[in-house]
């Protein structure tokens, strides 16, 4: 059961253009980082693969690391790479 008022904004962009854009595994990790940029008020998040698979269910790092790229490639999100540490940030939708 969903209980209330705990929500994450998802922009009608997404399910208006974008979500047809994307396969199923880029789909639920852009949701994802939605979830922990959009949902705790960030405009950027530092999310481990451990997070994106406890998060998505995802299992496969190959599979996380694939979209992750395509994701980036697509102008959907932006990695910021700081050593080992990634920053994922949403591109402004309009």
């Amino acid at each position: 059961m969903i209980k209330s008022p705990n929500y994450t904004q998802i922009p009608n962009e997404y399910f208006d253009s974008i979500m047809k854009q994307l396969n199923g595994s880029e789909n639920i990790i852009f949701l994802a980082i939605m979830r922990k940029t959009f949902g705790c008020n960030k405009e950027k998040d530092r999310i481990s693969y451990s997070q994106i698979m406890e998060l998505t269910g995802i299992k496969s790092k190959e599979t996380i690391s694939n979209s992750l790229k395509s994701l980036e490639t697509k102008g959907f999100i932006t990695i910021e790479r700081t050593g080992q540490q990634c920053f994922y940030s949403v591109y402004k939708l309009t």
